[in-house]
């Protein structure tokens, strides 16, 4: 289950069970296609609506899509954080940020990260070549870097430390 959160005042709960789309508990017929990595047509009542992921932040569970041409940017919540909510946990996965690892196996392509140096949430680290394509790398939340593991022309593998806070 999700609830997709778009402003203070629009959300919905979305779930797929038994392989249906419910939409705020009612049962939608949806057709929706893959059409590439990030890229998704969705056709309802027999519009077509044409989707792409342009952004996605999973320290602070927000997407940014493009459908049909138009940017929204929302807050999706799974299962998990619907029940730490419920419980009266907050989750700030941004509070204990302690290091940046690598999210897969590539060539570190560029190095703007320093020791010593005092960064704000969503600033570059570095940017990663994997899959002939260049991610840029950015910090999770606000900081000192202590010590940066990895310079320009290393090859890192998944998991692997790169910063440390």
């Amino acid at each position: 289950m999700y609830k997709i959160i778009f402003d203070k005042e629009n959300s919905l709960t979305t779930e797929v069970k038994e392989g249906n789309t419910l939409v705020d508990g009612v049962e939608r017929l949806w057709d929706i296609s893959q059409l590439g990595n990030d890229r998704f047509q969705i056709i309802k009542n027999d519009q077509v609506y044409n989707a792409e992921i342009v952004e996605s932040d999973d320290s602070t569970k927000t997407m940014t899509i493009k459908l049909n041409g138009k940017l929204i940017t929302m807050e999706v919540k799974d299962s998990m954080d619907l029940l730490l909510e419920k419980l009266g946990i907050e989750h700030h996965a941004d509070s204990s940020v302690k290091d940046v690892k690598a999210p897969m196996p590539g060539l570190i392509i560029d190095v703007s990260a320093e020791e010593g140096q005092s960064i704000q949430k969503g600033h570059p680290l570095l940017i990663l070549e994997a899959m002939k394509m260049e991610n840029v790398i950015k910090s999770p939340a606000d900081g000192t870097i202590s010590k940066v593991h990895i310079k320009q022309g290393d090859s890192v593998e998944k998991n692997q430390v790169l910063v440390e806070f």
